[in-house]
């Protein structure tokens, strides 16, 4: 789901000028928790240009229905772990423009270790801005544990105005199942504000994300998000840009 890791990035373009298409996306994020700090960076490319101008910038590559090739790197560094942890992730997207559907696949490989993971997924748009999607999970000996099925909708509310709508159910090989929804409202195409509500077992002891994300220039956005549950709660800040 949406904002469950952030992949997001680094970047170092800032357009005071419009800007209609772009090609590349990248940013960086850093993540402050109880006794975990994080540091992400990541990078994506899309084969065609986006085109931003059909609704919320944040949702160009959604409603452009872009292939995308995808990249991130994250450092974990937590009490009591000597050295940090390090993860590498590689992925991607294909569509198939004349129907609808569209494949995803990634691969996530830590410390140059045998730990990783790997996943494969299909999509398929029902509209323009509905889609639904079924993603499934493998770990570093290609064994399934688990998968997940979500649908993201985002609805015109008028006058530049958006409202995104999203829910996941994740189905684990072992363990219990878990929920989440999430909505992001645009006061307009650059501006929103969002929150999220992830739960197993009780929806009573969920834990809930609120983020903020602001376009300040046409290919330059922040984001800030909050994050609180019965463990801990976390802060993250990021900035991506376009190109």
């Amino acid at each position: 789901m949406k904002k469950a890791l952030i992949l997001s990035s680094a970047i170092l373009a800032f357009s005071a000028t419009a800007q209609e298409t772009f090609t590349y996306e990248l940013g960086a994020a850093h993540l402050d928790a109880e006794g975990v700090k994080a540091y992400i960076a990541a990078g994506s490319y899309y084969f065609s240009e986006v085109d931003t101008s059909q609704g919320p910038l944040a949702e160009a590559v959604f409603l452009d229905r872009s292939n995308t090739l995808d990249f991130a790197f994250t450092r974990v560094e937590a009490d009591g772990v000597s050295g940090g942890v390090n993860a590498v992730a590689v992925g991607g997207t294909y569509q198939f423009a004349d129907n609808g559907l569209f494949i995803t696949a990634n691969a996530v490989q830590v410390n140059g270790s045998d730990d990783g993971s790997f996943g494969l997924g299909l999509g398929y748009y029902i509209s323009g801005d509905w889609t639904v999607s079924v993603d499934t999970a493998f770990d570093e000996d290609v064994e399934y544990t688990g998968l997940a099925l979500s649908t993201k909708k985002l609805l015109t509310l008028g006058g530049d105005r958006f409202l995104n709508l999203e829910a996941t159910i994740n189905v684990p090989d072992e363990g219990d199942d878990s929920y989440a929804v999430a909505a992001d409202y645009y006061f307009n195409r650059k501006v929103s504000v969002g929150l999220d509500y992830i739960w197993a077992d009780s929806f009573s002891d969920g834990g809930t994300v609120a983020n903020v994300n602001w376009f300040f220039t046409p290919t330059t956005a922040l984001f800030v998000e909050y994050s609180d549950d019965s463990v801990s709660d976390a802060i993250s800040i990021g900035i991506n840009s376009r190109f």
